[in-house]
């Protein structure tokens, strides 16, 4: 099942537009900054 996966996301990310690629790559590692960013500020108050 991973393999079919792997394959899968690399089919995507080879005949996938641009447009489509980039948002669906970017949203995950900004969602985890803004956690990450949150996190060490309120950390930094408390």
């Amino acid at each position: 099942m991973k393999k079919k996966n792997t394959a899968s996301r690399n089919e995507q990310m080879l005949n996938d537009p641009v447009e489509k690629v980039i948002p669906r790559l970017a949203v995950p590692t900004i969602i985890s900054m803004l956690i990450t960013s949150i996190y060490n500020m309120a950390d930094t108050f408390l």
